[in-house]
């Protein structure tokens, strides 16, 4: 879901900057859901949902299946739509465009995850937390750099780092138009959002239950009027709902998946930039900016 909602973000600064561009977007599953409601002038295309239920045999099988079926939907789309730029949000489907001539652009997170870690000394807690960030992140940021022309990452921190380094180029934060033009009151209540992926939010909801947090949804994307007379929300670690409580002017207490590496640093950022709850009222966070959308919508349409 956050995936989507950037998605929707950065649609609806292109729609802003040129309304002739022909856009057409693929995704599936409750992103598609999503962005199916939302619309915003482009055309909107419903890949194969990737299905995890059952043992691992059958869930491989199932994944090889739907990864093979849309490979080759992207592919008849391409050769019948005909662009001149493709943006990746997942990278996995890259096969579908290698190799034609097209100018390929990835959105990831990967690259500033390992150059914060780095800079705020972050060291995996488990395991699973270790596959996540040399498996994930490293390979992320690795097959984005091989694929892209260019890269653009979002980045809590980027007048503290370079714009461009080789084909990456760091980006604010992304957040929708909605959420930047939204003036919240502040009152005492805490708000808590589950988040659009679903994973633990029994273990979620338990956490807010002891920090006295109204939970708002169970699931389904972050809307500003929902933090209307929040003084504090809680919220899971993911970039973009994180991004969207920034643009709103709210500190937080994040509760990031158990073993998801760039969760666990989204949340040490957090606090490290003055945005944690804990820190009072008397912290000053960290200015951060949230109008990456504008800046890739205007590279794409370079």
């Amino acid at each position: 879901m956050g995936n989507a909602s950037r998605a929707l973000a950065i649609l609806q600064a292109i729609r802003k900057q040129s309304s002739s561009a022909e856009i057409h977007v693929f995704t599936w599953g409750r992103g598609h859901e999503f962005l199916a409601a939302a619309g915003t002038g482009f055309e909107l295309h419903e890949l194969r949902p990737y299905a995890w239920s059952g043992n691992w045999a059958s869930r491989l099988a199932a994944f090889v299946v739907a990864y093979v079926r849309n490979v080759r939907s992207l592919a008849a789309a391409r050769r019948e739509y005909r662009p001149c730029v493709v943006l990746l949000d997942s990278d996995y489907h890259f096969p579908a465009f290698l190799g034609r001539g097209l100018r390929i652009y990835c959105l990831g997170q990967a690259a500033d995850v390992l150059l914060r870690a780095s800079r705020f000394g972050y060291r995996p807690r488990s395991w699973a937390s270790w596959s996540s960030y040399w498996v994930g992140e490293w390979l992320d940021a690795w097959l984005q750099a091989m694929l892209a022309h260019k890269v653009f990452v979002p980045s809590f921190i980027p007048p503290a780092l370079p714009t461009a380094r080789g084909c990456l180029e760091w980006v604010p934060l992304i957040v929708r138009e909605e959420f930047r033009k939204a003036r919240t009151t502040e009152g005492a209540r805490i708000a808590a959002f589950p988040g659009g992926s679903g994973l633990e939010a029994a273990r979620f909801i338990r956490v807010a239950g002891n920090v006295g947090a109204e939970v708002l949804a169970a699931r389904g994307p972050l809307m500003p009027e929902l933090l209307q007379g929040a003084a504090t929300v809680v919220v899971q670690g993911g970039l973009s709902s994180i991004s969207e409580c920034i643009s709103l002017g709210k500190k937080m207490i994040v509760v990031p998946i158990q073993g998801r590496a760039e969760q666990e640093l989204n949340a040490q950022t957090v606090n490290s930039l003055g945005w944690g709850a804990e820190q009072g009222a008397a912290g000053t966070p960290h200015p951060i900016r949230t109008d990456g959308a504008d800046v890739v919508a205007g590279r794409l349409l370079e």
